[in-house]
């Protein structure tokens, strides 16, 4: 029946256990439908109108949008709506203190998990020398291969873009876990940031690398 009518089948995949993952539906600049917390894996909605719609939605770097124009010519809709998605040009974009560090300049990835039943704290320092990164561990210099330096200047890009607290609904959430990333630089913190576990489904990578 539904093929005979405008239907749009809303597929939420998340990647991660992103709390808050709403979406609005707007038509026209009016919000003619919102989802707050989705707690299904899809929605369906029926019987909308012809006409052009937009459909914003959380994701782990802010609210996104998605255009939408509805015609009963084709009637049957299916969209999937991704939370962790950060463009290429994005991340090209953004500056990276790992990635901007000078000759034998140091910096120190902090990483810190706390919970109930958990606590965990690790630490890296990585210096630049000739072009190369090498780690500092016990006051001697060890060469860190240029995959991981890669992985660890995107992860710190992805970072640097998350923004957890700006979702549709407004709400706050409370977590008895928390992960706690920060970079230092000559004995000062210049950059960090609180996650909530389980709000990142990639946060916890960082203590893989950093071992």
């Amino acid at each position: 029946m539904c093929y005979g009518q405008n239907t749009l089948f809303i597929d939420f995949e998340p990647e991660t256990d992103f709390l808050g993952s709403d979406y609005h539906l707007i038509k026209n600049d009016s919000l003619i439908y919102t989802n707050c917390s989705l707690k299904n894996d899809y929605e369906i909605l029926f019987k909308l109108k012809n006409g052009n719609y937009v459909l914003k939605y959380d994701t782990v770097f802010g609210i996104d949008s998605l255009s939408i124009t509805l015609n009963k010519k084709i009637g049957f809709y299916n969209i999937k709506l991704k939370t962790e998605i950060l463009s290429e040009v994005k991340l090209k974009e953004t500056k990276s203190e790992i990635e901007s560090l000078l000759e034998d300049e140091q910096i120190t990835i902090n990483y810190s998990l706390g919970g109930c039943f958990v606590a965990k704290d690790y630490k890296l320092t990585l210096t630049k020398h000739n072009g190369k990164y090498y780690k500092i561990k016990k006051s001697k210099r060890r060469k860190i291969s240029q995959n991981k330096v890669a992985k660890i200047i995107r992860f710190e890009k992805f970072l640097r873009n998350l923004k957890l607290e700006e979702n549709l609904d407004g709400l706050n959430y409370f977590v008895t876990c928390s992960e706690y990333i920060s970079l230092e630089k000559n004995g000062q913190i210049i950059y960090s940031k609180n996650i909530f576990c389980g709000e990142w489904s990639d946060s916890s990578e960082i203590a893989k690398w950093i071992k």
